[in-house]
Parts: C-alpha cells; structure tokens; sequence
C-alpha cells in the first residue's frame, strides 16, 4: 500500500507490481508509438522482391521494360502460364509500347479459350444467311452477332459498311477489331428476319448474339432441340449421329417439324416438280358408271370431305361427263373419310400402261441392305 504523509508533496507512482497465485507479473504497458515494433511480411514482395506487403509496393503502377506489362519490377515478370496446343486456342495477341524501349509481345487478352473438356457444354446453330448456312455459338452475352472474316468470304465477300462508330468489347473490357458489317436475311426454320452482322479480323466461331437470338425466337426453344455442340456437318448428321445423346424423342420431333414446316404441315401437299398427264388409247370408249350408295349416317360426311377437297382445289364441279367412276369412302383411323374413285371399273382399261418394271423383293431388300433410317410412306 502506497500512503501519502501529512505536509509532504504527492507521491507519483510510475509503476504498480503485483504478484498472483500463478506467479505472474502484470505491468503496464508503454503505448508510445516510436517504441512499437513494426509487423514484416513472412515472404517477400513477389511484385520488386522487397521486404514489405504487396499492397505497400511502389512498382504497382510500374511498366516493365522487359516483358511490356504493368505492375512489378524488372526481372519479377511472371511465367506465362502456357497449355498444350491440343487444349488452347488463343485467338488475340496485344503487344505494348513504350516510348521506344524494346519489348515482346504477350498475350494480354483473350477471346476465346477452347479445349476437349468445355467444347461438350457449348451449343451451336445452323442459320441461313442470304440462303447460304453458317454454324454460329450461342452467346446470349454478347449484344451483337459477329462472324470470323474467313466466313465472311465464304458468304461472297458482301460489301461492308464502316463501324467507326461502333466500339466492341470483350467481357475484360478490350477492344475488338471490327472489319465492317452488313445488312443481310438470315432464317431459322420459320422465323425469317433482317439485320445487322459483324465482321471482325479474328478467326474466332461466329458469335449468335442477343439481337438475333431474340428475333429467330430461339429464347423459347430448347437448347438441346436446337443443335448440338458438336457442330455435325448437315442436318442429316444432326439426326442420325449416334453421338446426339442429349436429342430426346420429343425435342427430335419438335426439330424436324420446326425445320421442315411445310413437309410436316397438316395441310395438302402439293408437287410442284411435275405434271400427271393421263393417255387415252385411240380406239378407247367413255365408260360411265353410276354412284355406289353409302349408308346415311355417312352422307354427311361424304358431303363434307367432297367441299373440303373442291375448296383445296383437288376436284372441281361438272354438270355432264361421258366418264363416270364411283367413290369408295374409307374410314381412316382418327374418324375421318378417305375418298378414293374406282378407276378400275372402266378408266384403267381404257390408258396406255405406263411400261415400268417393278423391283422383286430380293432387289428391294438388296438395295435397303445396310439402311438405318426408313420412311414409312402412306398410301
């Protein structure tokens, strides 16, 4: 205990000891800031090698002389981490310059980075360009729809517009070199548009961008239905590949019906390729036979089909004919009737056969010998 005697000045007490049960001596500390001892890293700088933390480095904003880029001193350039040829792509090389000093160019941005494990995930697509089809990537990133300039002159080398005004940009914030671009029609199963595609000087895929990918409504479209990422040569090879595993039954019968509207439409067929014509013998007769009578629940439907097909134009009215041949109405399996005419009643007599000689089951099966994909054809 520390007491103060009377008439005496005050005591200063600079330091107070105490000893506990453990032994231990607790003393107040010097909290003078010149007495403090300073934290050193436990590597040093990898930026100019010093001994002090990355964040303090002066060589931060720093150009190399050596390898051209910013940020660390002379002789701590970093490796260049470099793959296999078989699993990269580097599409773009920038070089710096600075005032004339030497330097080496070095790869500073990237377009595209391609190798066998991350080609499975990316999808593609056959558009028509002016009639002529291109295999883009789907890039929903990207606002605008760029072709390499190798495509471009497979296309005939249309003539470009300027795109000064234009400024692209990888996701890094680099500038893409831009040839031009040019107005043209491109297509995807029903959709027919216009619009503006790109041409840049890289030999990077064509890029589907946004635009484009909104305007063929593929936005509503399964990726898997649309193609596959394995960029197969034609749209048979899209079918038939064994390697579409991904293509399900119902995303393939989508496909095909989006691709071939008119062939799966419910609507009549029309050949536009050639013109029946039908020869009579010069000693033939006209042959009129009268109507077949159908029950009477089915008149209305004989009637119904009859209006349908004069609508389409198959069959027209006649008031009088000296050639006459009966229908034969067949139920087919959803309901409705087929309406077919009896030729063989007088009219098949009365042609000049058409001498064609018709394949033998061993010249059939012969000729479908090694097929995969058959076409059952209803007549």
């Amino acid at each position: 205990m520390v007491q103060q005697s009377a008439g005496s000045d005050p005591l200063e007490v600079d330091k107070v000891a105490a000893k506990r049960n453990s032994g231990s001596t607790f003393t107040q500390c010097d909290r003078s800031p010149d007495k403090q001892p300073a934290r050193k890293p436990k590597t040093p700088c990898w930026l100019c090698g010093a001994w002090h933390y990355t964040r303090f480095c002066p060589y931060k904003s720093h150009l190399c002389t050596r390898c051209g880029d910013v940020g660390h001193k002379e002789g701590f350039c970093p490796p260049a981490k470099t793959l296999p040829s078989s699993k990269r792509k580097v599409s773009l090389r920038k070089k710096f310059q600075h005032r004339g000093a030497k330097t080496t160019p070095r790869v500073s941005s990237t377009y595209e980075l391609s190798s066998v494990s991350s080609n499975v995930y990316r999808r593609h697509i056959s558009v028509n360009i002016e009639k002529k089809a291109v295999t883009f990537q789907i890039d929903t990133g990207s606002d605008l729809t760029n072709i390499s300039a190798q495509t471009w002159k497979q296309l005939g080398s249309p003539p470009l517009s300027n795109t000064s005004s234009v400024r692209a940009t990888t996701y890094s914030g680099d500038t893409i070199p831009l040839r031009g671009c040019f107005r043209c029609a491109y297509s995807f199963g029903t959709h027919s548009v216009s619009g503006t595609c790109y041409v840049s000087d890289s030999s990077s895929n064509n890029l589907l961008g946004a635009e484009w990918i909104f305007k063929l409504g593929l936005y509503d479209q399964p990726l898997n239905s649309l193609r596959s990422s394995l960029q197969p040569e034609d749209e048979r090879a899209l079918i038939c590949s064994p390697e579409i595993h991904t293509l399900s039954a119902s995303n393939a019968r989508e496909y095909v019906h989006r691709r071939y509207p008119e062939i799966c439409s419910d609507s009549l067929g029309h050949c536009k390729f050639a013109k029946a014509s039908l020869r009579l013998r010069p000693d033939a007769q006209p042959v009129f036979r009268p109507k077949r009578p159908v029950p009477y629940a089915v008149v209305p439907l004989v009637e119904a089909e009859l209006d349908r097909l004069e609508k389409l134009g198959v069959i027209s009215k006649v008031n009088c004919s000296a050639w006459a041949a009966p229908l034969v109405a067949v139920r087919k399996r959803d309901g409705r009737l087929r309406l077919c005419a009896d030729f063989s009643t007088g009219l098949n007599d009365a042609l000049e056969m058409h001498q064609y000689p018709l394949p033998t089951p061993e010249d059939i099966f012969s000729t479908l010998n090694g097929g995969t994909v058959f076409s059952q054809i209803d007549f």
